[in-house]
């Protein structure tokens, strides 16, 4: 039972405004705090947010009647442990680092014992990864470079933190980065003794080295229990999944696969073995060595002081990462509906516009001509409309189909709607009303652009919007021409015609069953840079000009552009309906139009595959714009839509997220109206 809101502690010093967890041996409470700041102007009152931590087993304690006094304080068990607990916040005031969270006071009351600490507004890393995984190489690596920082610094003061994990590290809504949650953490004497000879706690499975759980009795100072936490961190960091138990390490080897298949860098999984090495010796013995072996560890700008005789990295000037931590995207509900006809193969033949020139009508018979004669006008009136008719299409369709690529021809079909009329025998273009879907086959595979019409629509954190990030803001003005976009995500059938392969690495295939396999599923874990390839033989198969929406097409189209009825996702406001998402895909990609399309027709632009755009991504402008492509360039191209291991917030209509060209998502076609 936690303390009821509005409960004033210190003699109204703090008041607990909520709680925000629970653990075995403790409650951690939202609270708002009352100092006193003597200046030259005298006294003044500030009010300011703090966590505030309570000792309290779970399994032990209970409240007395008035809702405060904690029952059960007279155990040996509870004295000793609160002992620890106490012991853990002395510990942590100790550490003034500013990747390390800060505590400010240290009290006991209610028969218990209490901490106050900086209150971060923020994601945990664990959850931060779920919204964005697979994160991007540098800003994986400027995170963990903080983590580094701190660990070190703590190493430096013969403090283990033996609870390393991404659930344990805080990023803030301004982009800091925090170490938290020493509730297993150990002080070493100057000689390397514990501070007790009890054991140090076994961690967590998958981040704890199997020494662990061992007594430390041999006067040592063992920073490689954390260097190989460490190492499991940036694992889940750098794939999204959770890391090998050290047993399966032991007796299978270090599982680079899940690295290999997210593109990281050979340097960096080398590292991580290392970090993750069963046998502690083999690991790196100090996070000095380990940033001399991986240099972009190191915090940027930093003064680094590497001791060649100690186990510490001494480390100064520590800045916030530079970049904004990302955000994630939101999916719709399920309907059941069956995949339209247009996703499978079959032999419907693209839209081409040819001018065909109508012949002009024959001169009148004579007033009064026989019928044998007026049978052979006809005859030859006729004849010679078909012959003139007939030569213009196959002149157009010749002009039209004229490439070296001479697969072009069996994939594509030549139009005979007229697009001309004559008005006394001259040519006049009559512009045809634009087609609201066009659909296409190459090669078999069939798929369906729709038209989105131009117009004006507010992009990024409109008021509809829930959860907003900062990189979603300022609303702004954008001003958009007609184009064209894909009615689903480029399928795998259509990836795989126009290749001619599946993507690999290192001969591996990246889609499995297990993700989602078959020809009207989605194409997934494809980078921008094969995105750039794939369109680029597209375009030659057709001879059209395919590429990526901008992200503003993107955002407007999801949002059902001048049909828009302000939904959170693309198609409603229920991510269940319209999307695959964290919460009902399984972990798997889904067979594509299988949800509510949105009012453009548009399906799976919440959730299924995060989606690349052209542009490079940045901060947002407050002027108004017109058919923005993006900055010049950025940390990485932009992504949209989330997928299905985002949660729904990451899966809204506004929730932006980037990645490098190596980065792996799926992708949209678009096109501009008149090309």
């Amino acid at each position: 039972m936690e303390l009821k809101q509005g409960t004033l502690l210190q003699g109204g010093k703090y008041k607990i405004e909520a709680t925000l967890g629970q653990g075995s041996f403790g409650i951690t409470y939202l609270a708002t705090a009352k100092f006193m700041n003597y200046g030259g102007l005298g006294a003044r009152e500030i009010v300011t947010k703090v966590a505030i931590k309570e000792f309290f087993m779970r399994e032990m304690n209970v409240r007395d009647r008035d809702g405060k006094t904690v029952e059960g304080s007279s155990s040996s068990v509870f004295t000793n442990y609160r002992h620890r607990f106490r012991r853990e916040a002395e510990n942590l005031a100790k550490l003034h680092h500013p990747n390390i969270i800060r505590v400010y006071d240290v009290f006991d009351e209610n028969g218990t014992t209490y901490y106050s600490m900086e209150y971060v507004e923020g994601l945990t890393l664990d959850a931060y990864i779920q919204q964005h995984h697979p994160l991007p190489e540098a800003e994986a690596v400027a995170i963990l470079g903080r983590v580094c920082s701190a660990l070190s610094f703590m190493h430096g003061q013969r403090m283990l933190h033996l609870d390393l994990k991404p659930k344990n590290i805080m990023c803030s809504s301004k982009g800091e980065v925090f170490l938290i949650d020493f509730g297993l953490s150990k002080q070493f004497g100057a000689n390397g003794e514990p501070e007790s000879s009890t054991t140090i706690g076994a961690g967590t499975p998958g981040y704890a080295p199997i020494e662990q759980v061992k007594q430390i009795k041999d006067g040592t100072f063992p920073a490689t229990l954390d260097i190989y936490a460490l190492g499991a961190t940036m694992y889940k960091t750098l794939t999204g999944q959770r890391p090998p138990e050290a047993t399966d390490i032991l007796n299978d080897g270090f599982p680079d696969g899940p690295l290999v298949l997210c593109h990281r860098s050979p340097s960096l999984i080398k590292v991580i073995a290392r970090c993750m090495s069963p046998m502690r010796k083999d690991r790196y013995q100090t996070v000095a060595d380990l940033l001399r072996a991986y240099p972009p560890l190191a915090v940027e700008d930093e003064k680094t002081e590497i001791k060649e005789d100690t186990e510490a990295t001494i480390l100064d000037d520590v800045q916030p990462v530079k970049h904004p931590i990302g955000t994630a995207p939101v999916t719709p509900p399920i309907v059941k509906k069956k995949v339209s006809a247009k996703l499978t193969p079959k032999k419907v033949e693209p839209v081409v516009e040819p001018k065909v020139i109508v012949a002009p009508t024959p001169p009148p018979p004579p007033k009064k001509p026989s019928m044998r004669n007026y049978l052979l006008w006809s005859v030859l009136a006729g004849l010679l409309l078909v012959l003139l008719v007939f030569g213009a299409i196959v002149k157009r369709c010749a002009d039209n189909h004229s490439t070296d690529d001479p697969s072009r021809h069996d994939s594509l079909a030549c139009d005979t709607l007229p697009n001309d009329v004559v008005d006394n025998d001259k040519v006049v273009d009559i512009p045809r009303q634009a087609d609201p879907t066009l659909d296409f086959t190459v090669k078999g595979v069939t798929f369906t652009m729709i038209r989105v019409e131009g117009g004006t629509f507010t992009m990024g954190a409109t008021s509809e919007q829930t959860d907003i990030y900062g990189d979603e803001k300022p609303a702004h003005q954008v001003t958009l021409s007609d184009y064209y976009i894909g009615e689903t995500e480029v399928t795998q059938a259509l990836w795989k015609v126009v290749m001619g392969e599946t993507p690999t690495v290192d001969d591996v295939d990246l889609w499995e069953r297990k993700d989602g396999l078959g020809d009207n599923y989605p194409a997934y874990f494809i980078s921008y840079n094969e995105v750039l390839s794939f369109i680029s033989k597209l375009n030659s198969l057709t001879g059209r000009t395919f590429r990526m929406p901008t992200e503003a097409e993107w955002e407007y189209a999801a949002r059902g552009g001048n049909k828009s009825k302000g939904y959170l996702y693309s198609g409603g406001n229920t991510m269940d309906n319209v999307g695959w998402y964290l919460d009902n895909s399984s972990q798997d990609a889904h067979i594509v139009a299988q949800k509510t399309a949105n009012e453009l027709g548009l399906y799976d632009m919440s959730g299924n595959v995060e989606e690349w755009c052209s542009d490079w991504y940045d901060t947002y402008s407050s002027s108004s714009q017109t058919n923005p492509t993006g900055p010049s360039t950025g940390p990485g191209r932009v992504l949209r839509g989330g997928g299905w291991d985002n949660d729904a917030t990451g899966c809204r209509v506004v929730h932006r997220h980037y990645g490098s060209e190596l980065h792996t998502g799926g992708v949209r076609l678009a096109f501009s109206s008149s090309h």
